[in-house]
Parts: C-alpha cells; sequence; structure tokens
C-alpha cells in the first residue's frame, strides 16, 4: 500500500504547550493520509469489493484515512516509538488493549504522553 499524500488540516500545540518530562512539549496535528493500491496486486485480495473500486488513470484504486498525531515539537528529544490508541480506523500494529479502547487516553504534564 503506498502512501501518497498527506494533508495537515490541524496544527495546535498539547496540554497548552505544558512540558511531557524530558522530552518537552508536544503538538497535535490531525490531517487526511491519502493511498493508492493496485487492486490486482495478492496482497489487497482480501479487500472487500476492491475490484469494484473506482480506478485512476493509472488503474489504481485510490482512498483515504484520517490521521492524528501526538509529536514532540523537537523531534530530535522523540524516542522512536510509537504507541496506537484506535480511534476512528483500525490499526494492525498494536496491542490488543489499545485496540479495544474507545476513549482517548488522559494527558498529563507530569510525564510522557498517553
Amino acid at each position: 500500500m503506498a502512501v501518497t499524500g498527506f494533508e495537515i488540516t490541524l496544527r495546535r500545540p498539547l496540554a497548552g504547550g505544558a512540558p511531557f518530562g524530558d522530552v518537552g512539549p508536544y503538538e497535535e496535528l490531525k490531517g487526511r493520509l491519502r493511498y493508492a493500491i493496485d487492486p490486482s496486486h495478492a496482497a489487497n485480495r482480501g479487500v472487500t469489493d476492491v475490484a469494484l473500486a473506482p480506478r485512476n488513470a493509472a488503474g489504481l484504486v485510490e482512498f483515504s484515512a484520517d490521521l492524528s498525531l501526538l509529536v514532540p515539537v523537537d523531534r530530535a528529544r522523540a524516542s522512536g516509538r510509537a504507541r496506537c490508541r484506535r480511534r476512528r480506523t483500525s490499526l494492525t500494529s498494536c496491542s490488543p488493549t489499545a485496540l479495544t479502547t474507545r476513549t482517548p487516553p488522559p494527558i498529563s504534564t507530569s510525564g510522557t504522553p498517553c
């Protein structure tokens, strides 16, 4: 699956710009990821009715998904690890607990977010 674009629709400080431990302040990014897939590729055979979806000029099926990220303002101070929480879309690389969480985690300014 290829990401063909990312449009940021919202960028704002998290918790009023308060620092989170040694990492410092975080910001929230919201936007839309755009994808294009080959409906005939073996990896996409499990997608329901993908063969019936409209195709672009290159023969690919395009779609998009909403995305919300919490990231350190200073990316160099990030740990390089990601924690996932399910909100509107399904995630396959997260723990079962994260996949069933229906409410966002509380925001704390005393340590790391989430």
